[in-house]
């Protein structure tokens, strides 16, 4: 599967992102002296399993978007697989391997928290080009 340089920009910001936000929760941990190899273990599988969830969602709406019509189908197979992928993977985590639930949990939700950061990134990045052009054509 091919994606545009844009997709492949994007997975990456939000998968660095994620990761980022979980090295931020970490550090919350430590300062309020809960750390524990627990809380380590579970903020790098909580983040790779919600990097993962991600990844396939692009990749979904990549085939939804070159399918047929079958498009609905497929974006819901994929919804429901990845969430019992998220069941499964937090069933595993927390009862087999004993990480520590919260900073297991925590990293699902920051996919969603890059994604808007990105889109505040790209917003500011806009304006400030905007008003570079502004003013090379004032000039």
């Amino acid at each position: 599967m091919k994606f545009s340089k844009e997709i492949k920009r994007n997975i990456l910001f939000i998968t660095v992102g994620t990761f980022s936000l979980s090295t931020v929760m970490i550090i919350v941990f430590l300062i309020v002296g809960e750390f524990s190899l627990p809380v380590l273990w579970g903020a790098i599988i909580g983040s790779s399993l919600a990097s993962l969830n991600f990844y396939l969602m692009t990749v979904t709406l990549h085939k939804v978007a070159d399918s047929d019509g079958n498009g609905k189908a497929i974006a819901g197979i994929s919804y429901t697989l990845r969430n019992v992928m998220m069941l499964v993977g937090a069933a595993v985590a927390i009862a087999l391997l004993k990480v520590n639930p919260i900073s297991f949990l925590i990293p699902y939700i920051f996919p969603r928290i890059s994604i808007h950061l990105m889109q505040i990134w790209e917003s500011h990045n806009s304006k400030k080009s905007i008003s570079k052009e502004d003013d090379d054509y004032e000039s």
